[in-house]
């Protein structure tokens, strides 16, 4: 029998082995969605009106992707082709080098997959204890690798512009090529999928990861409160399944919708705030303040979505409703201290006037920018007013994510608004900032809605 001691080492191994796996398998999976949803690509061709651009029909466009693909990911096809399309032997061989990457991504998915099937296999008969990390299940490390990654990516993309980090994409995984700069002329292949394509898929797949994950961390969360839970108050874990699940299912279909089809989904992103605050409103059965805080905020969302997402000439209206969601939130993380906002206050009100001089001085000031600058005071005191309040309960850890998401959301609606203040930024640059406004904005609202929980912020006594 092995000692304890070399029991435990080898159990954090297996932990740390497990961990690096299923990240791996987040990731390649995550990527294999564009590559092996073909039906992805063939609706993009009406969405961006490729039959239109390129002057060939929807069944030459489809039969050429087809070709293409079947090179790329079938190793038994040796020879290159795009239907009735032209291609240089450098195209060719630049899709070569792809097919070289995509069956390298197939065989860590299919390894990453079998090594997670066997740990989890393993842990469940005992023969391994997988750890786990302050309480949690040790997949929550995967999955927070697997959100921050396609955050840092898109926040490079933001700052240099999608055209470079195309370019540096393309530098990293072909070192020291250049067939992949495509002439048009010979390698007409590259007329049916452009750069927005591409931008799409990059959405896809950064939308899968955080899909992914933050379904990993709400099932952890949840099976950790089920541990928690008396028997006497199980209602709570399925509601907040349920808003998870509906969640989603929203989340999947207005980006389904968007990239596919090109059409609006205002729609289906409103009912997702509105399950929010229908959700928040159940939980107030349970008779906690910190869950009253929440479901006037999440009505104050909603009242605020109803003027920027459904209703158009009332930006003063929204930003001013998302400023009452702000104090609510200020209120709920000062009820949690058991003390009154005095010193926090104090700065808010010196740092907002400071922007409104600035504003002034600049005459950039108006009602609007006014409203902005005093949303964004409370926002950014509100995340690091909520940091303080995480040790009272590991839920609030949910609400200080939530408000992140919730800045990094208003930060690409501030960039996609450039225009308005005499900034031009790149097309390919609005392309991935627009559909990241809500590949932030709906999880922070779930993740808010989550953190009102039952021993959420008062299970510990100051």
């Amino acid at each position: 029998m092995l000692k304890e001691d070399t029991k435990k080492k080898l159990n954090v191994l297996w932990t740390v082995l497990f961990c690096l796996a299923l990240t791996l398998f987040i990731l390649t999976f995550a990527i294999a969605l564009p590559i092996y949803g073909r039906f992805f690509y063939y609706l993009q061709i009406d969405a961006l009106e490729l039959d239109r651009q390129s002057g060939f029909t929807f069944s030459q466009i489809k039969r050429a992707y087809d070709e293409v693909l079947n090179f790329c990911t079938l190793p038994w096809v040796k020879q290159f082709s795009a239907g009735s399309l032209k291609f240089s032997e450098e195209g060719a061989a630049h899709f070569a080098d792809c097919k070289v990457l995509f069956n390298l991504n197939f065989a860590v998915l299919a390894i990453s997959f079998a090594a997670t099937a066997v740990f989890v296999v393993l842990h469940k008969c005992k023969v391994i204890a997988l750890q786990k990390i302050k309480g949690h299940r040790p997949y929550i490390i995967s999955a927070a690798a697997a959100i921050l990654l396609p955050l840092v990516v898109m926040l490079l993309v933001a700052t240099v512009s999608f055209d470079k980090a195309f370019e540096a994409f393309h530098a990293v995984f072909f070192p020291g090529k250049e067939n992949w700069q495509f002439n048009p002329y010979e390698d007409e292949i590259i007329l049916v999928m452009p750069q927005e394509f591409f931008a799409n898929c990059a959405v896809i797949i950064a939308a899968a990861m955080i899909g992914f994950s933050a379904a990993l961390v709400a099932a952890d969360f949840a099976l950790c409160k089920r541990e928690k839970q008396t028997r006497t108050r199980p209602a709570e874990f399925y509601l907040f399944t349920a808003l998870i699940i509906a969640e989603t299912g929203v989340y999947i279909a207005f980006n389904t919708i968007t990239f596919a089809f090109n059409k609006d989904t205002n729609a289906i992103k409103y009912f997702g705030i509105l399950t929010c605050f229908t959700v928040a409103v159940v939980n107030c059965f349970s008779n906690r303040k910190d869950c009253f805080f929440v479901a006037g905020a999440m009505l104050f969302t909603a009242i605020a979505d109803l003027f920027l997402l459904m209703l158009d000439g009332y930006s003063e209206c929204g930003v001013g409703a998302f400023i009452i969601v702000q104090l609510l939130y200020l209120a709920r993380i000062y009820y949690a201290h058991g003390k009154k906002p005095w010193i926090s206050g104090a700065v808010r009100i010196g740092i907002t006037a400071m922007i409104i001089i600035i504003l002034a001085a600049t005459g950039k000031l108006n009602l609007l920018t006014t409203l902005t600058a005093i949303y964004l005071t409370q926002i950014v005191a509100n995340i690091v007013d909520s940091a303080f309040i995480i040790k009272y309960s590991k839920r609030n850890i949910l609400f200080f994510i939530g408000l992140i998401l919730f800045l990094c959301c208003d930060l690409c609606v501030g960039l996609f608004n450039f225009s308005e203040v005499g900034i031009t930024l790149p097309a390919a640059l609005e392309k991935v900032i627009a559909p990241a406004i809500w590949l932030f904005y709906l999880p922070s609202q779930v993740l808010i809605t989550i953190s009102a929980g039952a021993n959420a912020t008062f299970d510990k006594k100051r």
